[in-house]
């Protein structure tokens, strides 16, 4: 009868020694804790939809007609010359601007360069 006991003993001893948790299998139990807890708000993160800001809503432009690709050659070519009267005006006031203010900050560069302009256009 004792070594039925004893046995009996044994078993029990082994079925407590199993049920105990060794240092470094606890902490793996906690960090796998961490990573499903982690993981499943994650997936709620991703597969909870969002509720969307207001759109912001722009009032169409009204319709524009389409205009005729071809110009007339008469047309174009008044276009043309009157950019390039306006072009030429333009340039026109900046050279006169220019010699203006050469001639005041200093005589002897503005003679110096009207002489080195009709060495060039002498060429």
């Amino acid at each position: 009868m004792f070594n039925w006991l004893r046995e009996y003993l044994e078993i029990r001893h082994e079925y407590w020694e199993r049920k105990q948790v060794c240092a470094s299998c606890e902490v793996l139990r906690v960090e796998l804790g961490k990573e499903r807890r982690e993981k499943e708000m994650l997936l709620q993160h991703v597969l909870t939809p969002t509720p969307k800001e207001e759109e912001i809503r722009i009032a169409p432009e009204p319709q524009v007609p389409v205009k005729a690709q071809h110009v007339p050659w008469r047309v174009r070519q008044q276009m043309l010359e009157n950019d390039s009267r306006e072009k030429a005006r333009i340039m026109k006031e900046f050279q006169q601007k220019d010699s203006e203010i050469r001639s005041q900050v200093n005589p002897a560069v503005t003679a110096q360069s009207e002489e080195f302009e009709k060495i060039v256009e002498g060429k």
